[in-house]
């Protein structure tokens, strides 16, 4: 290794040289961030999958206030107000999901 070392020092005026592993050190890194990568692709889709949901939901709450929100606009209300109030429906619902999530384990 240490003639090795000297070898790629030699051209390091050239460019970055890496730091010189054996194969096997370079075999477990690789499969460590392959797996690393694994996991973020679960997890970014079971993020997908959620927020999917929650979208429904917050539709859902929407539809089933349709007739309160035609009657609000109907008397005067101003569009921008009507909504704020499906808005803060959904930010209630994602502040009580994060307070859930984030609580401290005992």
């Amino acid at each position: 290794m240490p003639e090795l070392r000297r070898e790629v020092a030699s051209f390091a005026s050239y460019g970055h040289v890496a730091e010189p592993q054996t194969l096997e050190a370079r075999s477990t890194n690789r499969s460590t961030r392959t797996a690393a990568g694994h996991r973020k692709r679960v997890f970014g889709a079971l993020a997908c999958c959620l927020q999917r949901g929650a979208v429904r939901v917050v539709a859902y709450g929407a539809a089933q206030r349709s007739h309160e929100i035609g009657v609000r606009l109907a008397l005067g209300a101003e569009p921008r107000g009507v909504l704020w109030m499906v808005l803060r429906g959904a930010l209630w619902l994602v502040a009580m999901g994060l307070a859930i999530g984030l609580r401290p384990r005992l």
